[in-house]
């Protein structure tokens, strides 16, 4: 039972929700409330984030996928906006949890492989915008860099299907995700240098 100013803000987080549906509909931007049900859940995503639909649990407010040189991993942020509730998941591994929160914005730092990351959360226009930044830098700028950074082969062996990542900041080579052990070698006309 809510009492006094819980009550209070608990009704003025409900008109905010309530203005933000009826002034964003129209734009298609999708927004939550915090009675929605499950199946009509979703929130504005930044960060090249994909929306939370039908069937998904209704917290879910962020979903990306990540691709980094040992594979492409899944990152999934649930917050409940009226418990307070804030869940990072990185492949389906729980990585942070923090319950009865009263900021319902901020940053939560955490891992992705060996990639520091971020989760951002801020309020825009009486709407949660939920950012993800891998690295120091946005998701579209990260990925950028990994574009230019990287090279990826999709070669089939046998009938199945590997990854092939070659860093060439680093010369790291990766085959399905596992580092190799490798030497370089450089091809002057014939000869080879080690």
């Amino acid at each position: 039972q809510l009492k006094g100013v819980e009550l209070g803000r608990y009704y003025l987080h409900v008109i905010c929700w309530t203005l933000c549906a009826a002034q964003h509909a129209l734009k298609g931007v999708y927004t939550t409330s915090p009675a929605a049900s499950p199946a009509m859940s979703g929130e504005r995503l930044s960060g090249g984030g994909r929306q939370a639909g039908a069937g998904i649990a209704d917290d879910v407010a962020a979903d990306w996928e990540v691709g980094l040189a040992d594979g492409v991993h899944r990152v999934r942020l649930d917050h409940g906006t009226t418990s307070g509730k804030r869940v990072i998941t990185v492949d389906d591994k729980e990585l942070c949890r923090r319950n009865w929160m009263f900021s319902l914005v901020g940053s939560e730092k955490f891992m992705i492989s060996s990639k520091p990351a971020e989760i951002v959360i801020s309020c825009k226009g009486f709407m949660f915008e939920y950012t993800l930044n891998v690295d120091g830098k946005s998701l579209k700028k990260f990925v950028e860099s990994q574009l230019k950074n990287t090279r990826v082969w999709h070669p089939e062996i046998n009938g199945r299907g590997h990854r092939v990542v070659l860093d060439i900041e680093t010369m790291d080579v990766y085959v399905d995700g596992e580092k190799m052990d490798t030497h370089v070698s450089i091809i002057c006309g014939s000869s080879f240098y080690y």
